[in-house]
């Protein structure tokens, strides 16, 4: 099929399939490096108010290994590249 292609163009086949390869290679990599700009802390934050925050995961605290479960209110004191340092500040009331 790139060989028919290549010769209604009037292009040598070895250069088309190089072209293709390069052009797959690169839509990998875009969506290699979106998925990675993805997984930051952002991604489950819902609500941020002066740094407190209202999430629907669980995050571990890194300094006790203490977990916090589903809708309780933490502060972010400092993220890196994805894990949090938090401080527990209460349960929301519902």
């Amino acid at each position: 099929m790139v060989e028919a292609i290549a010769d209604s163009y009037n292009i040598n086949g070895n250069i088309l399939n190089l072209i293709i390869t390069t052009f797959i290679v690169i839509l990998i990599l875009f969506f290699m490096l979106k998925k990675d700009n993805n997984s930051s802390l952002d991604k489950n934050i819902g609500i941020i108010i002066n740094k407190k925050v209202f999430y629907n995961a669980v995050y571990w605290n890194i300094d006790s290994n203490e977990s916090f479960e589903q809708d309780e209110e933490v502060e972010v004191i400092e993220a890196l590249k994805g894990k949090a340092k938090i401080r527990k500040l209460c349960k929301k009331v519902e």
